[in-house]
């Protein structure tokens, strides 16, 4: 789903990434569990916004850093680096360079018209038995209206 959102967020900006990571991180403040910090990086070349080529190389990526064992993951992600506009994607004599797919400007069409992440490639969030916790999110207060704190006072009383 990182994955999928990622490359979705670089084709909205016309922008294609030449290199992913993914990591998975257990909660370092429970001494009482044990610790892990996996992470993967991949070069990608050419740099691409392909949501099923992003989505593939991270799998093959998580799959070569993964180990089994006791561990309870708590935060994962997927981090995109070496961002290139994607009318201007270096390429060399042997490679093609990459069209966008019917398929991406199709998913890019339907969830343009009917809301994000309508079409997607892996699991959806609303499906998915985990969430983020976008509760504990540091408060925006100078990009976000509602988080502009409020003071209030109490009327003066006997004037």
């Amino acid at each position: 789903m990182f994955a999928s959102r990622a490359s979705e967020k670089l084709r909205s900006e016309g922008l294609a990434a030449g290199m992913l990571t993914v990591f998975a991180d257990t909660n370092r403040f429970r001494p009482d569990l044990p610790a892990k910090n996996l992470s993967a990086s991949v070069r990608l070349f050419p740099p691409a916004s392909d949501g099923l080529r992003i989505v593939r190389t991270a799998i093959r990526a998580l799959e070569g850093a993964w180990e089994d064992g006791p561990w309870m993951y708590t935060k994962a992600g997927v981090m995109m680096a070496d961002i290139v506009r994607a009318d201007a994607v270096p390429t060399d004599l042997f490679t093609v360079p990459e069209k966008p797919s019917t398929l991406m400007t199709a998913m890019n069409k339907l969830n343009q018209r009917y809301g994000r992440e309508t079409v997607s490639i892996g699991l959806h969030e609303k499906e998915a038995t985990w969430r983020s916790r976008a509760e504990r999110l540091t408060p925006d207060y100078t990009g976000r209206w509602f988080d502009i704190p409020v003071a209030r006072t109490k009327p003066l009383s006997g004037r």
